[in-house]
């Protein structure tokens, strides 16, 4: 075998984001099964010939509901992705399946899950917001302020500024103030604003600017 050189993902950032909220929704999965997931119930098995024995419930263990911890040899259920990650953590948020259940032969069973403790509530909405940040800002639609290089304002000559904040749509004001003549709104701090709305006539008047 050779060492080669091989190209780096087009987006580091978004990689690097990507990589961290997995580790984070992982880890906190792990948390809430420890704290709030039913250990597999025991039974006794009995083959001919031999003494009943206890063992692990099969069925209870292979139940598809329950968070399954990685080891050395078996990644457990990060085998199937982020996504049933963040299904599976929000079902503790949301109490599924916290009411008492049955066995297959009709005897009472406890809960799969026990409602998660205040303190752990207030983890899982911690966590959940830091992911949003970290995917946000990879996709540079966290809140920022981004001059619109080398594209000035095409009534006034000034300053153009991209405003984004993650779940708001993005906004260009001009530096100028009010005395820009553009015919749009001014917004709290005298600047003329392109709303999402107008952000199209803006792009319109950038293009022909340029001929």
């Amino acid at each position: 075998m050779t060492l080669r050189q091989h190209p780096a993902p087009a987006n580091l950032t978004a990689l690097d984001a990507a990589v961290r909220v997995e580790g984070l929704l992982f880890d906190l999965a792990d948390t809430l099964a420890a704290a709030a997931q039913r250990p597999i119930g025991r039974r006794l098995v009995s083959s001919p010939g031999r003494p009943e024995v206890w063992a692990d419930d099969a069925a209870d263990a292979a139940d598809p509901r329950r968070w399954r911890f990685r080891s050395p040899t078996d990644p457990g259920s990060r085998r199937h992705g982020l996504h049933f990650a963040a299904l599976w953590v929000e079902g503790r948020l949301l109490d599924e399946d916290t009411a008492p259940e049955r066995h297959l032969d009709g005897s009472p069973a406890p809960a799969l899950f026990a409602r998660l403790p205040e303190h752990l509530r207030h983890e899982t909405i911690r966590v959940a917001r830091q992911c949003e940040r970290l995917v946000l800002r990879a996709l540079e639609l966290d809140e920022r302020e981004t001059p619109v290089e080398g594209r000035p304002c095409p009534w006034c000559d000034g300053e153009l500024i991209l405003h984004t904040a993650g779940g708001k749509p993005p906004r260009v004001t001009c530096q100028t103030g009010p005395r820009c003549p553009a015919p749009v709104a001014i917004d709290e701090r005298s600047r003329r604003v392109w709303e999402v709305a107008g952000l199209p006539a803006l792009v319109s008047a950038l293009g022909r600017a340029l001929y």
